[in-house]
């Protein structure tokens, strides 16, 4: 599929990471919304389930997107804060699954620290435990097919620690 590629996955693996999973609360065009569970329905173009633990290293305090819903074609500015608790060494790595419908269209592991340099991420490794505020500005190429997609990230330290967990689902579709 020529428009999701796989800078795009691994950019939107890398974010996954940074920004969606520990959700204790979440700003949004405005709006704070607290979770009540594990899975937070934030709009009806995207939903989030934190598929970690308390004890994962990255821990997400806010959220927010730009535009909502995402439109094929723009820049989706995507800005985040939160909590790292370990420090995030070169070997990281995610483990992404991203699906159209129900089909499988990549299945591929992404080095962090590299996925980082290769797209002039703000945040580089070694990262240090601390607070973070990150927004970084992608463009969903106008050719990406309107449609419901979904992202499982699962992110590891290179001495296999969870760092995060996040299920992402997307709905492209017109309204």
């Amino acid at each position: 599929m020529k428009a999701f590629t796989r800078k795009h996955a691994a950019l939107t693996a890398f974010l996954t990471v940074l920004l969606f999973p520990g959700v204790p609360a979440w700003s949004l065009s405005g709006l704070t919304l607290q979770s009540t569970g594990t899975s937070l329905d934030l709009r009806p173009s995207w939903s989030f389930t934190d598929c970690g633990s308390s004890s994962d290293a990255l821990q997400i305090h806010k959220l927010a997107i730009s535009p909502d819903p995402p439109v094929p074609g723009r820049d989706l500015k995507v800005s985040g804060s939160g909590y790292l608790s370990e420090t995030i060494l070169e070997g990281a790595y995610i483990n992404v699954v991203v699906k159209l419908g129900n089909t499988r269209i990549l299945t591929q592991k992404f080095d962090i620290c590299e996925e980082a340099r290769t797209n002039n991420l703000t945040v580089q490794c070694p990262v240090q435990p601390g607070q973070y505020d990150l927004t970084h500005t992608i463009h969903i190429p106008r050719e990406t097919p309107r449609a419901r997609y979904t992202v499982l990230s699962r992110a590891f330290t290179v001495d296999d620690h969870d760092i995060a967990c996040a299920d992402i689902k997307v709905n492209l579709l017109p309204f």
